[in-house]
């Protein structure tokens, strides 16, 4: 306002000259405040206190009380004339040329200067924990982040589990040096619930993924795991989600008396199948593996014609594109078949389970279990299904495995059984701006079928079908 009292002291004072003289009264006495803001003006200034001057030498040199009065009505004229330049050229001052009145006084609001004016709802002549730096209230989803009101992010989209939260907190930077364990069923990292994770899509928000060489994530649960990160991901430790392996039977009082569990899947990959006999299927025949083609792996069956060192192993699990390979029998008894293939990425989904296999009878042919046949050994679980997408650099160098479990052998066992089938691969997804995996290990083969590990010839060739591959994406 200083600079417009300035401009309205230079005013041309030759339009006085018209005014009426009331009002030339009036104006006088204003021109004597104008005349006190003078000196910080210009001409103004000047222009009355050449009035002055002209009025005081003219009242001196007249004897004539009538001639006196004349110049000094004329003097108040030219002084009343500089008064009316100032308060014409102020614009924003109706009396005084007071500095105070022009700036509280017409324009618009200035946000900053202490004032609440205008549609402004708060002023602290900057950010405060109540007062945004735009004059607007602190609040959390108005779109301004308010550091003073312990805001860390600000998104305004009513989600409470991505890179931002309704209370306007941000995800967390992760690093993860160690064993950790990450379970998808309950969005827990080590038994800890992360506050980042959304159940229905099984994603986990961060904003920073470091594993270090050492480090090791290893992921459980049913569901696949997918890690938005906002920022960078290092990866030069491990992240597993692969498919465990079929078991092999145990013995509680005969020799392998207990079938053989199938290997649970990893995080959306399926569980491959139990073994049969007693704790598996409880009959003589192995079980299906679990997958999502069109079939899954079944398990071997067993002989009806021949016993003693005789079973039927399962098959491999189906994977992407391609479906898992047959078991192997002898003597009468069934391999089981391997699973379907299916399409992934999309969706994000792991591979099949391998089927389990049959008992080799010792005891009378026929389809009912009996306790001398020796329970047959699990089917592999498949590998599971992991994304990592990031906005900034995705760096691998590292291993990720999504590998699939293999089949269940014969480990403690005196004689043949039925193998296990493998579990297919899983899925593996990177994606972000600039991905590097040249040093990288992604991998997501097939488990292998469960074969003899005591060296019996006749069951090397009894073997459980391999798993198939799964998929890979890279960008």
């Amino acid at each position: 306002m200083i600079s417009t009292l300035a401009l309205g002291l230079g005013g041309c004072p030759d339009d006085s000259g018209s005014a009426e003289p009331e009002s030339e009264t009036e104006a006088g006495s204003d021109g004597a405040s104008g005349a006190e803001a003078g000196p910080s003006s210009g001409g103004g200034s000047t222009g009355a206190a050449e009035s002055a001057d002209s009025s005081t030498a003219e009242s001196a040199g007249s004897d004539d009380p009538t001639d006196d009065s004349g110049d000094t009505t004329g003097d108040a004229e030219a002084t009343t004339g500089d008064a009316d330049d100032t308060t014409g050229g102020s614009g924003e001052t109706t009396g005084s040329g007071s500095d105070d009145d022009a700036t509280t006084t017409g324009g618009d609001p200035v946000c900053g200067n202490g004032a609440v004016e205008g549609d402004e709802a708060c002023d602290d002549m900057g950010q405060s924990a109540d007062c945004n730096a735009d004059c607007t209230l602190a609040t959390c989803g108005d779109g301004v982040v308010n550091e003073s009101a312990g805001e860390e992010c600000e998104d305004d989209n009513g989600e409470d589990y991505d890179f931002c939260s309704n209370a306007c907190q941000a995800a967390p930077s992760v690093m993860l040096d160690g064993d950790h364990v990450f379970d998808t069923n309950t969005g827990t990292l080590d038994g800890v619930a992360v506050a980042s994770w959304h159940q229905p899509t099984a994603t986990w928000y961060v904003t920073g993924l470091d594993v270090p060489m050492g480090g090791l994530l290893t992921v459980v649960g049913t569901q696949r795991l997918q890690i938005q990160v906002q920022g960078d991901v290092f990866i030069a430790g491990t992240i597993d989600v692969s498919g465990q392996p079929g078991g092999a039977p145990e013995t509680m009082i005969e020799v392998c008396d207990v079938a053989g569990q199938g290997g649970a899947g990893g995080p959306g990959g399926f569980d491959g199948g139990v073994g049969a006999g007693v704790g598996g299927t409880g009959t003589r025949d192995g079980g299906d593996g679990d997958g999502p083609g069109a079939f899954t792996a079944t398990g071997g069956i067993a002989s009806d014609a021949n016993n003693a060192f005789y079973g039927g192993a399962g098959g491999g699990g189906g994977g992407h594109i391609l479906g898992g390979l047959d078991g192997a029998a002898g003597g009468g008894a069934t391999s089981g078949a391997g699973g379907a293939p299916h399409l992934s990425l999309p969706p994000l989904i792991g591979g099949g389970g391998g089927g389990g296999g049959s008992v080799e009878i010792d005891g009378a042919l026929g389809a009912f279990l009996e306790s001398s046949d020796d329970e047959g050994a699990g089917g592999g679980g498949g590998g599971g299904a992991v994304a990592l997408v990031a906005t900034g650099a995705l760096t691998v160098t590292g291993t990720i495995d999504a590998s699939g479990g293999d089949g269940g052998v014969d480990t403690d066992c005196s004689e043949s059984i039925g193998f296990g089938g493998g579990g297919a691969g899983g899925s593996i997804s990177l994606s972000s701006p600039n991905t590097d995996v040249v040093f990288a290990t992604l991998d997501v083969t097939g488990g292998l079928g469960g074969t003899t590990t005591l060296g019996f010839p006749q069951a090397a060739d009894q073997a459980g079908g391999d798993g198939s591959d799964g998929n890979l994406f890279v960008e």
